[in-house]
């Protein structure tokens, strides 16, 4: 027993310290105190005659902190509705009570909601551990642009000296120098009721210990998370509070495209279905003003559904030259026309996209050569609870999550071939999948890629499945296409997220890269088209060279999602970028998916590749649950750039800083087809200067729930010039076209 250790029931004074320990915690970076079977531990800064202990009970959807020299009752957090956001911002999905959300302050304005009782603040969690409680319509916060750990509002309420009771002290002893371990009696539990612990200190007991929080450390590398700084910082929000089931896990995705034509592409970010107590939230349109930051068009230009989103595309859907906009949700999918000026209209009941599913990835081709874009939809499962196994069979299924966040215990569902019927009139969808024996009812959908694999100048067609077998199908060339996943060695059956395509070994095919779950490998297939190692030479096989390569040890441990290949230090090869982030949630603290690094991998130019995630940068050492990375070089500058996505976390947009002295020259490529379908997509665009050969497809929809910019990149490392550059056009023809000038952006027409 340690009876000098007690609270004294006065109000706190300035000259002492006072920190909270919670046993229960919405932050996984908050110290808290720990059960155990011999009773509650506290690890506490300074000797252990100068601390006191007490104690607070509360409802365990409140927390104690501190602010001020003040000690607070803080709860429950509320979200705002739509109508309490000033402007077009129909609600902020910052507020979110959730860890490490990059947020500077000075943008947060609620003006002041209706229906908010007189107590209310806004209360922000910094990543330092510092509390800030303010007036929501206050717009000046004492630490702009901090790291944020939660962010929401709720009612505070000072407590009372009576408000703490003595909290018996088993044991304490000494520990690392000038710290005490406290054991202290297990408080008596109360149903609906949880404890803090609060420790005062006197100053000067003893220096606090460094705590890493993430977000606190300084950002390095030269892929640096500009989102906030450049007004994209926005965060995704969906799911219930806590998510026990798998339909809030999945997303979101993101899209590039220059929606307003203006020659800078814009981003649309996808939102969720929001959390129970707050309206859905919308889809964002940032504008691209040249490149120095992004304005937030949605209330101005339209685009903002409001479903529960997945993936999105842009695309000129009906052929005028304007890109058009698809987005995925779970439910109906929604279809955006562009009337010329950068506004979207929904047309998705008039365009016959009426398919009431799970939507996930999209991809567009001119599968059946009739000049207009047509689209294949992923589906990714049936979420119906009464089709999962019986109790009976549950036992087989069972691991540390519940069975409804298990993606086997449902059946799959069809994906749906949206035929283009555009003939110089309204936009018109038919579903084609069922004809085209296209419908893969079985497989659990995740992220399609239209891809002349074989290249016989049609476009074939790529599906990857989570716990399902993926499939490729051949297009013939008449619109028919043909299961070749096994006889390609393609049907992998594992747990497939993320599609990136590109000639990583130089040889002039395309390979893939397919990333998977936690406990699997992610998957190199080398494609064997123009292979001098295969003895099937000139056979469109693949075999998997993930170990060979390189990456096969670092895909084990992590959940990989969204994956480009591109030159990010334009030297003339692909290099590869994984987002990672878990499935399961944090159960002990948020509620939300566990995070994960994401990698940065450099390749030699001849496919094999090297972890330089370091070098990448801080950036993708923050632990998020990323899903959706879509490479684009927003800002013109030469290089490709990336936007990442995070389940229920913020987007970072990561720009490439990379030093002139290690980036070499390069190319940005737009064409502009002949017919309906104008930014050519389909293409084969090939590049020689001097001994390199580089070839690009350009693919509309890729990634894991990503849209593509319609244009190409490619670095040329130290050559001074293009020799030549020809293009395969989707209509069949080829033309050459002299390239007069290298690190610039160049337009090339396909020839009448």
């Amino acid at each position: 027993m340690f009876a000098a250790l007690a609270v004294a029931l006065l109000p706190w004074q300035q000259e002492v310290e006072v920190r909270v320990f919670p046993l229960l915690s919405r932050s996984e970076r908050v110290e808290r105190a720990v059960p155990t079977a011999r009773g509650i531990l506290l690890r506490v800064d300074g000797p252990a005659g100068d601390l006191e202990v007490g104690a607070v009970s509360h409802a365990v959807d409140h927390q104690v902190l501190v602010s001020g020299g003040k000690t607070w009752l803080v709860g429950p957090p509320r979200l705002p509705s739509r109508a309490d956001a000033p402007g077009d911002r129909s609600v902020l999905p910052e507020l979110a009570r959730r860890d490490g959300v990059a947020v500077p302050l000075e943008d947060v304005d609620l003006g002041v909601p209706p229906n908010l009782p007189e107590n209310a603040r806004m209360v922000a969690i910094a990543a330092d551990g510092s509390v800030e409680l303010r007036a929501p319509s206050t717009t000046s916060p004492t630490h702009p642009g901090r790291w944020v750990d939660q962010l929401f509002l709720a009612s505070v309420t000072p407590l009372a000296a009576e408000s703490f009771t003595t909290q018996e002290v088993l044991t304490a002893r000494p520990r690392d120098g000038s710290g005490t371990e406290l054991r202290l009696a297990t408080p008596e539990a109360r149903e609906g009721k949880t404890w803090t612990f609060v420790v005062r200190s006197r100053p000067g007991a003893g220096p606090r210990p460094a705590v890493h929080r993430s977000g606190s450390e300084p950002e390095a590398g030269f892929l640096r998370d500009v989102a906030a700084e450049l007004g994209a910082g926005w965060s995704h929000l969906e799911g219930p509070d806590e998510q026990l089931d798998i339909r809030p896990t999945m997303g979101p995705g993101a899209a590039w495209g220059d929606v307003d034509a203006d020659g800078w592409v814009d981003l649309y970010l996808v939102q969720g279905a929001g959390r129970e107590g707050c309206e859905p939230i919308q889809n964002r349109l940032l504008l691209n003003r040249g490149g120095d930051g992004f304005v937030d068009a949605t209330g101005s230009h339209g685009g903002g559904d409001d479903g529960a989103g997945m993936g999105a595309l842009f695309l000129d859907a009906d052929g005028d030259g304007f890109l058009d906009l698809y987005v995925a949700n779970y439910g109906v999918d929604a279809l955006f026309a562009n009337d010329g000026h950068g506004k979207l209209a929904d047309v998705t009941a008039a365009a016959g996209v009426t398919a009431n599913l799970w939507s996930a990835g999209v991809a567009a081709s001119d599968y059946d050569a009739d000049g207009d874009l047509d689209l294949y939809v992923t589906s990714y499962l049936r979420y119906d609870e009464s089709l999962m196994p019986h109790e009976d069979e549950l036992e087989r299924y069972r691991r540390e999550d519940p069975v409804a966040m298990l993606p086997f215990a449902f059946p799959g569902e069809r994906n749906v071939l949206l035929r283009n019927d555009v003939q110089d009139g309204p936009l018109r969808f038919v579903d084609v999948a069922e004809e085209k024996k296209l419908r893969d009812e079985i497989g659990r959908g995740m992220q399609p890629v239209f891809w002349d694999f074989d290249r016989d100048r049609d476009d074939d067609l790529y599906v990857a499945n989570d716990v399902s077998y993926n499939l490729l199908w051949r297009n013939e060339g008449d619109a028919t296409f043909r299961d070749v996943s096994f006889s390609t060695g393609m049907d992998d059956p594992r747990g497939g997220m993320g599609v990136a395509i590109g000639d990583v070994e130089g040889d002039g095919d395309e390979d893939l890269f397919l990333t998977n779950w936690q406990l699997e490998a992610n998957a190199l297939y080398a494609n064997n088209l123009i292979s001098h190692r295969s003895q099937r030479h000139r056979v469109a096989t693949f075999r998997d060279v993930i170990v060979p390569s390189g990456l096969g040890a670092f895909g084990v441990g992590f959940t990989s999602w969204g994956c480009e290949l591109f030159d990010a230090e334009c030297d003339g090869d692909l290099d590869l970028f994984v987002a990672n982030g878990y499935t399961s949630p944090d159960y002990e603290s948020t509620g939300i998916c566990v995070g994960q690094p994401n990698h940065f991998f450099r390749n030699d130019g001849e496919g094999r590749f090297a972890d330089a995630s370091g070098d990448a940068g801080a950036a993708l050492a923050r632990p998020l649950p990323s899903r959706c990375a879509v490479a684009c070089d927003f800002d013109r500058d030469g290089d490709v750039d990336l936007v990442v996505t995070a389940n229920n976390g913020p987007v970072q947009l990561l720009r490439n800083e990379l030093p002139t002295d290690r980036k070499g020259a390069w190319l940005l490529v737009r064409l502009r087809g002949a017919g309906r379908n104008t930014h050519a997509i389909g293409a084969e665009v090939t590049i020689r200067a001097g001994e390199l050969l580089l070839r690009r497809t350009l693919r509309a929809g890729t990634s894991y729930l990503g849209g593509n910019p319609p244009e190409l990149h490619f670095g040329l490392g130290e050559v001074a010039g293009v020799d030549s550059l020809t293009v395969r056009w989707p209509s069949g023809r080829e033309s050459m076209h002299p390239i007069a000038a290298i690190n610039t952006l160049v337009t090339l027409e396909e020839p009448e």
